[in-house]
Formats: structure tokens, sequence, C-alpha cells
């Protein structure tokens, strides 16, 4: 199957033209319904690959890294063929930023430092 592929900005990196988001794999009570399967989900992922799915949204604080480990598990082996976006500055590891909310029991911050920043990417 052939991968529809849109740029980004006026510079030379594309993307898929579709991205599956998986902000629901991470559970917890802002997804009440999500399985706590971990193999139901990473199944899901792929057979998403399967029928041609290249992209993925996720972030560090969905699921409190739950998402993640999901993600990063599913794609193991093909890693080089997908293209992965992510979100930074919604920490629950550290009291650095400002309060932003509290959920599953973890207090939640917003953190646009440098080095909070480099944590999300890594």
């Amino acid at each position: 199957m052939e991968i529809k592929k849109m740029n980004i900005g006026s510079g030379e990196i594309t993307a898929p033209s579709f991205i599956l988001g998986t902000f629901a794999f991470g559970g917890g009570t802002s997804w009440q319904d999500t399985t706590e399967d971990d193999e139901e989900l990473i199944e899901q992922l792929r057979n998403a690959y399967d029928l041609g799915v290249r992209g993925l949204d996720t972030a560090p604080v969905y699921g409190v890294g739950r998402s993640e480990r999901i993600v990063g598990r599913a794609i193991e082996g093909c890693r080089e063929d997908y293209y992965i976006q992510t979100k930074c500055s919604l920490n629950w590891r550290d009291t650095e930023g400002t309060f932003t909310y509290n959920r599953d029991g973890k207090t939640v911050y917003n953190n646009f430092s440098k080095d909070a920043l480099l944590k999300d990417i890594d």
C-alpha cells in the first residue's frame, strides 16, 4: 500500500497525511472505556500498521507514560517505518513549572524549560 505523504511547512520534511492518535491508549479517567490490556492495544497498533498507518501521535503525559510504552513495544523492529510526533511540557515526574491539573493520583505541571523539553523528547 502506498503511503500518501505531505510536506510540513515550506521545508523538505514530509509526514504521512494520516496520523493515528494514541491519547486514549493512556487510559485512566480521561478514557475510562480504554482497555487495561496492553497486548490488545499493541495488536491494534500492529493492525493499523498492516493497513498502512505510518504516522503516530503521542505524548509522555498520555497515561503518564503508558501510551508511549505501548507505542514503543508495538513498533519494535520497524521504528524506521514510522513518523512519530509528540508534544512536550506536561510533566508529572517533578514539581517544576506551573501546576496544571491533578488526575489519577498524579499532579501535572506545565514546564517549557529547555531541560524539561529535552526529557520529553528523549
